[in-house]
């Protein structure tokens, strides 16, 4: 009898885990990163251009990092850095008025 309590206890406890994952996981926003990221480089700078999300509902302004800061907020669809040194690692997001892409 006590083997069968634990069982169900265990079963109620991973049960309930399961139900607030789901629940935790459909309530998350999502949204739509940009699209067709394309570079062109020189040895003096790097451009970069992308298209706009399929759904731009809410959009701002995309976010340009380079090695994880934030280094520019451009409005339009490409940026021209001209960093100091190669090496660098970028990423753009799209930035909505509830969250970052």
């Amino acid at each position: 009898m006590r083997c069968l309590r634990m069982r169900v206890l265990l079963l109620l406890i991973l049960s309930t885990l399961t139900i607030s994952s789901i629940y935790s996981l459909s309530e998350r926003q999502v949204y739509n990163p940009i699209r067709n990221l394309d570079y062109d480089w020189d040895e003096v700078s790097i451009t970069f251009t992308w298209t706009a999300p399929l759904n731009p509902a809410g959009l701002l302004y995309y976010k340009v990092y380079r090695d994880g800061t934030h280094i520019a907020s451009p409005p339009g669809l490409s940026y021209t850095d001209t960093p100091s040194s190669n090496g660098w690692h970028y990423s753009i997001t799209a930035l909505y008025s509830g969250g970052e892409s």
